[in-house]
């Protein structure tokens, strides 16, 4: 499986000086905070950016994934975004080099909630479901079948990066 296109897309047509870690984080933050705000397309673009570049995570982002982040021309790439800071943050937090799609997800929720306070019309039903699975308690499972029907884990990976 490859890393998605728009990963490189965003990431060519980025203006700004390549993002540090900690420009990272506080990108993560602030997309969680403000998805609709000023900076948010900016923010937005230092998480991929970053995402695209480092060598301290990877994350995929395949059909599946695809769907959670809908066809919002404004506000997929935030989504996307979302998606990738929860993904990337667990990986550079925990040190192991694995896509962590549940990480990624459980983000992406907070984004979600945060964009549909701000406009209650706003809605993507593979979030949605997503949502119901969570309440449920079977989100879990949910993302380990699917990581045993798309393997995302690179296997020449190390099993922990070098600080």
């Amino acid at each position: 499986m490859l890393r998605i296109v728009l990963f490189s897309l965003l990431a060519a047509t980025a203006s700004a000086a390549d993002p540090t870690e900690k420009d990272f984080r506080r990108a993560s933050m602030y997309i969680l905070e403000d998805p609709k705000g000023d900076k948010a397309e900016d923010m937005a673009k230092a998480i991929i950016v970053f995402t695209a570049q480092t060598e301290k995570a990877m994350v995929y982002f395949g059909e599946e994934e695809t769907k959670w982040t809908g066809d919002n021309k404004k506000l997929s790439p935030i989504l996307m975004a979302a998606y990738a800071a929860g993904n990337v943050q667990s990986q550079l937090n925990s040190g192991v080099l694995r896509n962590d799609r549940y990480a990624g997800v459980i983000s992406l929720f907070g984004t979600y909630r945060a964009l549909k306070e701000k406009d209650n019309t706003f809605k993507i039903e593979a979030v949605e479901e997503l949502l119901k699975k969570q309440k449920d308690d079977t989100l879990t499972t949910y993302i380990v079948e699917l990581e045993k029907k798309n393997r995302t884990k690179d296997p020449a990976a190390p099993k922990k990066r070098d600080n």
